[in-house]
């Protein structure tokens, strides 16, 4: 059955604070001002909303969603923001624009549709946000569903990382068949997921070598993830999952203990990375020391598990 008006999800902007709306993707590429709060780009297909904020450092740092967590109804949603101010380069966190099809659809990869693929749009996008924030280099972070466009375009953007936890690498072989049949029933009706104008594997454009560095952090846990997305793409590097550190070339793999299944890591730890990018000295990332990267010690997570007890004790009363 078609959509309707009524299966689509709500949006609401004015929540957020300030909105710069822009026409079209074009007049968003020659008026972009780099001013600070939610930006939208209209379109008749799918709106593209992402929140904004200036930095200090010329480091751009670009942020995608993973799966609508249960109870979120309105986007535009912009779930990285908090971590995201551990950065002091400028930050833009992009909402999945194709989850606005629909009530039911809660992971779409950032593809868009079968009559309007994202990929491209996006990259322009970031592109514009890049020369305009005066950015020499892009650090892209996701998680889960959001990893795979953050991996897709660090190796497709010069001077670029990617940080990503837990990363979707094939859409085409995704573990979730349930997901992938929702997506498809909305978004790609007709032509079905081979017949999306994307790329949906990254092994299709990393091609056994990654252009630009890669840092992964994964739950020992997280036994789907692992099978179906990790161990193929390290062994296309040449690599094995073996549950411990990994250093490669461009490559590094952080596994932890942090709950059962996809489980993400504590905040202290994707602050830490996060920093570690952020005063990577140079113009690109060829000082980047990714075997000085670590896991905090316990005692940093038990502090931070602690403070977040007392926050919810707290909140309770």
């Amino acid at each position: 059955m078609p959509l309707t008006a009524a299966d689509k999800r709500e949006r609401s902007l004015h929540r957020w604070g300030e909105v710069s709306v822009y026409p079209s993707l074009t007049n968003f590429e020659t008026s972009f001002t780099g001013t600070n709060g939610v930006l939208s780009i209209s379109s008749e297909q799918l709106p593209i909303d992402a929140l904004f904020h200036q930095g200090k450092a010329p480091t751009l740092f670009v942020f995608f969603n993973a799966a609508l967590k249960k109870g979120i109804s309105v986007l535009p949603s912009f779930t990285w923001r908090r971590i995201a101010e551990a950065c002091t380069g400028s930050r833009l966190v992009i909402s999945d624009p194709t989850l606005l099809l629909s009530k039911d659809l809660d992971l779409a990869w950032y593809l868009g549709t079968e009559n309007y693929p994202l990929q491209e749009p996006l990259a322009r996008m970031i592109r514009a946000v890049m020369e305009q924030s005066r950015a020499k280099r892009v650090v892209f972070v996701g998680s889960s569903g959001g990893a795979f466009p953050a991996l897709l375009y660090s190796q497709q953007f010069t001077n670029a990382a990617a940080f990503v936890n837990a990363p979707a690498i094939t859409i085409r072989q995704h573990h979730n068949m349930r997901a992938l049949k929702q997506f498809c029933r909305i978004a790609a009706p007709h032509l079905g997921l081979n017949g999306m104008r994307a790329t949906l594997d990254i092994r299709d454009i990393v091609k056994g070598k990654l252009a630009n560095p890669v840092i992964i952090t994964q739950n020992k846990n997280d036994i789907a993830y692992i099978n179906a997305h990790l161990i193929p793409f390290l062994a296309d590097l040449g690599q094995r999952w073996t549950g411990n550190r990994t250093l490669a070339d461009n490559l590094l793999v952080l596994p932890g203990d942090w709950g059962d299944g996809h489980a993400m890591p504590f905040r202290g730890f994707l602050k830490l990375i996060l920093h570690r990018l952020s005063e990577c000295p140079g113009d690109d990332f060829s000082k980047l020391e990714l075997d000085k990267i670590q896991e905090p010690n316990n005692f940093s997570r038990r502090i931070e598990k602690a403070g977040r007890s007392l926050v919810g004790w707290l909140r309770s009363r």
